[in-house]
């Protein structure tokens, strides 16, 4: 089992150092694709005119529709330009445009949208046109953040603080890049995130401070609980790591101390006195992780839980816009520092010393 503390600075320090190369890299500086070879550039803007309108494909999820207000926002915050939002099937034809999502255009040009992964982007420019398209239901909006920040130089630094250069004409350069996260689950833990879970005090903060936080977790690429808001579902849960409420401290999920400790109190953890201290929520207690019957319980209620989850999304079932089929479960100890001290566990535990 990794700990769950050492998960976490792993990942700050990760969400940090993105954050310091974004600093760097948006000092007005030009940035170049070095895997575009040949290829004529493309000017999106020129004195603050623009020529180009952005194109979505027919029902575009939220996350999508997201994209292309964000796109279209900082496009116009960058080079000071209005790039209108048309419909692929609209009979009227931009001569020039930004082909978002999943359109007939990219399907043309060969990409195959249903086969990229759900956070997986494609981004090319095909003559004067580019493509930005990614996979479903956050690939697309991936896809246009890692656009304004590798081309646009934009970048988000805290809730409140954004870098945005200001460049009326907008040259780019020829590109086909293919990207994905490299990290299945990207988190930033902090003292919001407590308050969003706490149960025994109010929030700390309002709903405006709340989505701007959400806007700017979602914008660095992190995916972990609840950093989606509204337009960016789905977030959390699901897909990335099992049911939220059972998504971590879920010792007592899974062998739940109501249904066995009168009966089987051998099952939970035993302290140094021998006093055994069921689970009754994620703070509280723990199990006896060498128990026999303790694992066939863990096992199969997880089991249950997946058999549930693959009932709701079917394999080849069309992604839901809110909740797509979820890819990963997290089984974890209780949040706190409770060990079994029973013979077997003891043993265990100074063998792996050893």
């Amino acid at each position: 089992m990794i700990n769950t503390w050492t998960m976490r600075s792993v990942t700050v320090a990760l969400a940090g150092l993105a954050l310091v190369v974004g600093a760097s890299r948006s000092q007005g500086q030009e940035l170049k694709d070095e895997a575009a070879k040949g290829g004529s550039a493309i000017v999106l803007a020129e004195n603050g005119l623009t020529a180009y309108a952005i194109v979505t494909g027919a029902q575009p999820l939220l996350a999508e529709q997201t994209a292309g207000k964000e796109l279209a926002e900082y496009l116009k915050k960058v080079t000071g330009a209005e790039f209108k939002a048309v419909a692929e099937t609209t009979a009227e034809k931009p001569a020039k445009a930004i082909y978002l999502g999943w359109t007939a255009f990219a399907a043309s040009k060969g990409i195959d949208c249903a086969k990229l992964g759900p956070e997986e982007s494609v981004i090319r420019t095909v003559g004067d046109d580019l493509i930005i398209v990614g996979g479903r239901t956050r690939g697309t909006l991936y896809g246009v953040y890692d656009f304004l920040q590798k081309e646009l130089g934009v970048y988000w630094l805290d809730r409140d603080t954004e870098v945005v250069p200001k460049r009326p004409t907008l040259p780019l350069n020829a590109m086909d890049r293919r990207a994905m996260p490299a990290l299945h689950i990207r988190n930033l833990y902090t003292s919001f995130l407590e308050q969003q879970w706490s149960k025994s005090r109010p929030l700390a903060y309002d709903k405006e401070t709340i989505e701007k936080e959400r806007r700017f977790r979602v914008r660095n690429l992190q995916n972990g609980f609840d950093y989606g808001g509204s337009e960016m579902r789905p977030y959390g849960g699901g897909e990335y790591i099992g049911h939220i409420y059972h998504g971590c401290h879920n010792f007592g999920f899974y062998v739940p101390a109501e249904k066995y400790f009168a009966q089987h109190p051998e099952y939970y953890a035993q302290d140094k006195d021998g006093k055994r201290l069921p689970t009754s929520d994620h703070l509280s207690g723990s199990i006896c992780l060498t128990h026999p019957e303790v694992r066939k319980i863990a096992l199969a209620n997880l089991l249950e839980v997946i058999a549930a989850d693959r009932k709701e999304f079917p394999p080849g079932k069309p992604v839901s816009a809110d909740q797509p089929p979820p890819t990963l479960y997290d089984v974890s100890q209780q949040d706190n520092g409770t060990v079994c001290h029973c013979p077997a566990c003891r043993t265990l535990a100074a063998r792996r010393r050893s």
